[in-house]
């Protein structure tokens, strides 16, 4: 498969920004020492987020430090240049073994999709790979933070696994995005993808910490509304607005008990829900078991479900038939 970078970031900027982004990415993918552009009176730190967002393959560049530049004057009605440091994280012959291992990592897995394979099917194998195979935490250098450290190491932060699955989903084809934001007030990075057109939202880092649920695809495919339930926020204008969701997993919410055992009492077999406890409880896991005891297999019988387990901040409960 041939990789088709998704530009998203790219198209919503205006004609001047994207003619100074076109000539940046070109110059870090070779890795000059000093990166010349247009200046024609632009936003570089709007562009140098872009491209950051855009292209998760260039993992040896310092963006952040690229943040510094100099601007030349121009003469008359030309509109002068600007100066940037090329700043990367590695030495070329090491970044390029390094894009080449991503590279044979990413086809490795890709080129396991067959033709005939809906979007929808190949985003969810893809999240399967990584949640099933990834754990999370922090690594040397700055490796957690970009596709570097699911590639060598199997291991990565937010940041590193939302840039990884969307490098994975360039490789297949599926349209694809990565979005900073907070989750319960911290600092957070997730992805959009599209499904026939419809864009959702996916948190990979989710399915590897599982939270105490293991892979339950608690945040494989989720709109807009049940992101906030879930604790997220991030910047609504910058990224589109998702209406669909994981129809085999819907999110509900549950502000009593008998509010949990009418949920549970719906359950037909085959069906999956993630119950949100949105009401004052005592929260450690003998008040969640007992809660259990209480709603789920009471309102149960015969006892007949596949699996039921809760999230390690005892605010979810997923029940399987």
């Amino acid at each position: 498969m041939e990789m088709r970078i998704n530009t998203y970031y790219r198209n919503r900027l205006n004609d001047r920004e994207k003619h100074t982004y076109d000539a940046l990415v070109p110059q870090w993918m070779h890795m000059y020492p000093e990166i010349r552009v247009p200046n024609p009176g632009i936003n570089m730190k709007k562009i140098i987020h872009a491209v950051h967002n855009d292209y998760p393959v260039l993992f040896y560049v310092q963006f952040f430090g690229s943040y510094s530049y100099t601007i030349s004057p121009g003469i008359f009605k030309n509109p002068g240049e600007i100066k940037l440091r090329g700043l990367y994280l590695y030495d070329k012959e090491t970044a390029r073994a390094l894009l080449d291992q991503c590279l044979n990592w990413g086809k490795a897995i890709t080129n396991r999709l067959s033709d005939n394979i809906d979007h929808l099917n190949r985003a969810l194998w893809l999240y399967e790979v990584m949640t099933q195979n990834m754990v999370y935490g922090e690594l040397d250098l700055y490796e957690a933070h970009t596709i570097v450290g699911a590639v060598r190491y199997n291991k990565a932060v937010c940041e590193g696994y939302a840039r990884s699955y969307k490098f994975l989903c360039d490789l297949a084809d599926i349209p694809c995005i990565t979005v900073t934001g907070e989750l319960e007030g911290g600092l957070h990075a997730w992805n959009i993808i599209w499904i026939n057109g419809e864009p959702s939202h996916v948190d990979i880092t989710d399915g590897v910490s599982g939270k105490g649920l293991g892979n339950t695809r608690k945040s494989f495919l989720r709109n807009d509304e049940d992101m906030k339930i879930l604790g997220y926020s991030w910047d609504t204008s910058e990224v589109p607005k998702t209406r669909i969701h994981n129809l085999s997993n819907p999110l509900i919410k549950a502000s009593s008990k008998s509010e949990v055992a009418k949920i549970v009492r719906t359950l037909k077999k085959g069906d999956a829900v993630t119950i949100v406890l949105d009401y004052p409880m005592k929260r450690n896991a003998a008040s969640i078991n007992k809660l259990i005891q209480e709603t789920v297999y009471k309102s149960l019988l015969p006892i007949n479900l596949k699996s039921i387990s809760y999230s390690d901040n005892y605010k979810f409960l997923f029940i399987e038939k």
